[in-house]
């Protein structure tokens, strides 16, 4: 007696991984411009998309492949949460927030050589 063999095939999708490692520095002292740092496993393009709001709705790109992603945006209004996610290929991170320097004065001491 000849039994069928059954063989079942499992089709697995491949998701965009989340980029969670995600920091703000400045390019320059010029305190209307940020620049966006991230990186990936694999050379990517590079996307901001921001706003002041959940919607973003602007979009800074960089069609250069790297791993190391540095993104500067410029910042329109102070005194705002800014909103912003970052791309790069099929990896997408979580909307994020940070604040638009203020308008009143704004004093930072630097202290060294203790």
């Amino acid at each position: 007696m000849i039994r069928p063999l059954l063989i079942f095939f499992v089709a697995s999708t491949v998701c965009a991984a989340p980029i969670e490692r995600i920091w703000l520095t400045h390019a320059t002292n010029d305190p209307s411009k940020i620049v966006i740092n991230w990186e990936t496993d694999a050379p990517s393009d590079s996307i901001v998309e921001f706003g002041t709001n959940e919607a973003l709705g602007q979009r800074v790109a960089s069609e250069a492949r790297v791993t190391l992603h540095h993104v500067e945006i410029t910042l329109t209004q102070p005194d705002v949460i800014y909103h912003y996610r970052v791309r790069s290929g099929d990896d997408v991170s979580m909307v994020s927030t940070f604040k638009g320097y203020p308008t009143k004065d704004l004093r930072i001491a630097i202290v060294g050589d203790w």
